[in-house]
């Protein structure tokens, strides 16, 4: 028989670019690319799952696990899904009963899944509507094709048997992976029904097999357990948890039997509602294992069962002969724990572990000791925290082999129900989105052993002043502020941009100037026996900027100040998600400027430029000068600087520096010569015959690199030439010329004298000179020196 795998509008939804494409243009699509890509082609069909759940094909590609489904797999009744089985199928639906797998499978993708028939122990598509009011319009095919690309992943209930929060709580070693939901679906399918796990509040195989004897003498498997429980044994009333009893459920719960519940709606209430409102639904909460049982591990501790009110154990013993008792309790939420030990006449201590690396081993050296107390004769042993979901272990022991008491323990749970919708994510890609910060905002929640780290997502719409808080803490908590500068949605290292700390009598404190953007708050604890609760405080005050646009970060994107005449400021800010502000100024005339950056809160840099290649591009040498400053100095720079267009760049040399700034630049006039003096011979300030001493003010710099004079010396005698620069703020050169050839361009060999000054010293020239007629050269070697100078000329 011809299988065909490939469903064309699956395809088309779980591929959004694909959205345009018809049926033909979707197989194409998948046979030349979308196969090797690994994308999903239908809702029934995991071929990672069917890899990972058949040994012989784990080194298949996709392309050779698709042909071997096809031909092979479908046939032969392999699993291929987390959704649908076989032999449940066939079992559920008398009239399939003489189908073959070939058959059974087409007549699912053709009929059973809009006819509404159960194809699975796992999964309920009338359920996932009713738990999910957005759902409930959605055709059988609709639900299970958004279970499939959303639900799983988004944590839905989709099963009243499964709950996969519960899978991850009560298996600590699935727990220590991180794995996500898809992954924890994928491992229930493949090990984890079949290995007897943990997975749903109301039933357990492993109790319900041990509590009835008819169950136990058949040899059921794990996975034939659920089924029969799902089949008969739901009808008949039986116990199937230490948490569940349904005719206990309805016993003690009047307001259902007068909805005149049956027993599957009973147990669906219990696992939605019933067990978050701790409604009574087992036997008393008092119970007396046999005291000397083997549960000296981890491994092998007395499971108490998953909790959401108090269990006492009574009639134990610890010492000379048996002197460690461990106990293993499952959380499903956030919840308030108080652990108790009374009873005693020796002294014997208390421990609460977490298996943080889930192998199932209490290692002393990791961290895993959440708490712990000892009691004796005259005291109990107790302690009291808060936990996430997750599996815990008591541990009772003697330090002293002659310490025997007889003992009872007592462990209260109550829930600590978070102020928040939903648990913050522990990545940024599920972060708590706290949305656009602009008012006093607050949450209340946890961290600790089985929840290390909060994140939490809040945006800025304009430069704002941000204050951070964390209070209501119990133990050793941090709070970071980041930027993820790279938009990779990891927090990569130099990504934060503050933390602090906080403890019992010690809030956690940030303050920080930000601009516009988005911004992640990590709440966390460093070590793994840290579990407190904690309120996060938010508030932002606008710090809004005088500048008439956001100052670009180059050159083209500028604030343009225009022509400098007297003085302008500007208040604006940089940081990580801006770090550089350009403006841009005008001299029509020789001047001073001032520039000074003020109001710092953080470290900022200043930069005074001049496009010398006038590419439009900051380039290297075209810096004229530079400052920084911090919340403790001002920056400032000082220039001289000719007629022509400068740069100023207000920037962060680290992306956690952020800060307001305060701009002033000011100008003054600079007394310089009533003609510019030429860039060449040709066009020298003529200064006639020198025959007195003769002073002039001029400057070269970045827009005006030389300024040439002329001058005569005139008779049949020789002369003393005295020439000098001084008032120097840069370095500046001179040349002492004679235009040997007379042509008017300036030949290296033609130099007579030359020296250089800075703000350090003159420049100075002092020859002996016949008559002719000579020129001076003043100049900048480099494109960043700017000087005014005063010539002075004597002979």
């Amino acid at each position: 028989m011809s299988i065909s795998l490939f469903n064309a509008n699956f395809y088309r939804a779980a591929n959004s670019d694909l959205a345009s494409f018809n049926d033909t243009q979707l197989l194409s699509h998948f046979q030349n690319y979308g196969l090797n890509e690994g994308r999903r082609f239908s809702p029934l069909v995991d071929l990672n799952l069917y890899r990972s759940s058949n040994s012989d094909l784990t080194n298949f590609s996709y392309y050779q696990a698709y042909e071997h489904l096809q031909s092979y797999g479908v046939r032969e009744g392999r699993t291929f899904s987390a959704f649908f089985d076989f032999n449940f199928y066939r079992a559920t639906n008398g009239d399939l009963a003489s189908l073959n797998n070939e058959q059974l499978f087409k007549h699912l993708q053709n009929y059973g899944i809009e006819e509404g028939r159960q194809f699975s122990s796992f999964v309920n598509l009338n359920f996932y509507r009713s738990v999910n009011s957005d759902l409930s319009s959605f055709s059988n095919n609709q639900a299970l094709q958004h279970l499939i690309m959303f639900g799983v992943e988004e944590g839905r209930r989709f099963s009243p048997f499964v709950d996969l929060n519960i899978y991850r709580s009560a298996n600590p070693d699935l727990f220590a992976t991180g794995a996500n939901n898809s992954q924890l679906l994928e491992h229930f399918t493949t090990f984890g029904i079949a290995e007897g796990r943990r997975f749903s509040v109301s039933f357990d195989s492993n109790y319900y097999r041990n509590t009835h004897s008819d169950l136990k003498t058949a040899g059921l498997s794990h996975n034939q357990l659920l089924e029969h429980f799902q089949t008969y044994g739901l009808s008949e009333g039986r116990a199937s948890s230490e948490s569940f009893s349904v005719s206990n459920y309805l016993a003690n719960n009047s307001d259902l039997r007068a909805l005149n519940f049956n027993n599957q709606q009973a147990q669906q209430h219990f696992e939605i509602f019933g067990f978050l409102e701790k409604r009574q639904a087992s036997e008393p909460n008092s119970i007396s294992p046999l005291a000397n049982r083997d549960d000296n591990t981890l491994g092998s501790a007395f499971n108490i069962g998953i909790l959401n009110s108090s269990r006492n154990i009574t009639n134990q013993f610890i010492g000379t002969t048996d002197r460690n008792d461990y106990y293993r309790f499952t959380l499903a939420q956030l919840s308030n724990v108080s652990v108790s030990l009374t009873g005693l006449s020796d002294l014997v201590y208390l421990s609460l572990i977490h298996d943080t690396n889930g192998n199932g081993v209490y290692d002393l050296n990791d961290y895993e000791q959440l708490n712990y107390d000892s009691g004796g004769t005259y005291d109990k042993a107790s302690m009291s925290t808060t936990l996430e979901a997750a599996t815990y272990f008591i541990r009772v022991y003697t330090n002293y082999s002659d310490d025997n008491s007889n003992y009872a323990l007592g462990v209260s749970v109550t829930a600590a129900p978070r102020a928040i919708p939903k648990d913050p994510g522990n990545t940024f890609g599920k972060a708590y989105d706290i949305g656009a910060l602009n008012s006093n905002r607050s949450f209340t929640d946890f961290v600790g052993s089985a929840d290390r780290n909060d994140y939490y997502r809040f945006s800025l719409t304009q430069n704002s002043n941000v204050n951070l808080s964390l209070s209501g803490l119990s133990d050793l908590a941090y709070v970071a502020l980041i930027y993820d500068s790279n938009g990779n949605g990891v927090q990569d290292s130099n990504e934060q941009l503050k933390y602090d700390s906080g403890y019992v009598s010690d809030n956690a404190l940030i303050n920080a100037i930000l601009g516009a953007g988005t911004y992640l708050i990590r709440v966390y604890t460093n070590y793994s026996n840290d579990n407190t609760s904690y309120t996060l405080g938010l508030s932002a005050t606008p710090a809004p900027r005088t500048t008439p646009k956001d100052p670009g970060s180059s050159f083209d994107t500028v604030v343009d100040v225009g022509t400098l005449y007297t003085s302008r400021s500007y208040t604006d800010f940089v940081g990580s998600g801006d770090r550089n502000d350009y403006y841009r100024f005008t001299l029509a005339q020789n001047s001073k400027v001032n520039l000074s950056l003020s109001g710092l809160n953080d470290s900022a840099e200043m930069d005074l430029i001049y496009d010398s290649n006038g590419n439009g591009v900051y380039d290297s040498g075209e810096e004229l000068g530079y400052s920084s400053g911090s919340s403790y100095s001002n920056a400032s720079i000082q220039a001289t600087l000719a007629a022509g267009n400068y740069f100023v760049r207000i920037y962060t040399d680290y992306f956690y520096n952020n800060t307001n700034y305060f701009l002033s630049l000011t100008r003054t006039s600079y007394n310089a010569n009533p003609t510019d003096p030429g860039s060449d011979m040709a066009s020298a300030l003529n200064l006639g015959t020198l025959s007195s001493t003769r002073t002039y003010n001029d400057l070269v710099g970045s827009s005006d690199r030389e300024d040439w004079y002329r001058f005569n010396l005139s008779g049949n005698v020789n002369y003393n030439l005295n020439l000098s620069l001084t008032n120097l703020t840069d370095s500046i050169s001179v040349d002492l010329i004679y235009d040997t050839t007379n042509n008017g361009i300036y030949d290296p060999a033609e130099q007579i004298r030359y020296d250089y000054g800075s703000q350090y010293g003159d420049a100075t020239i002092n020859v002996a000179l016949g008559a002719g007629t000579y020129f001076i050269r003043v100049y900048t070697e480099y494109s960043d020196s700017n000087s005014g100078y005063t010539m002075t000329l004597s002979s």
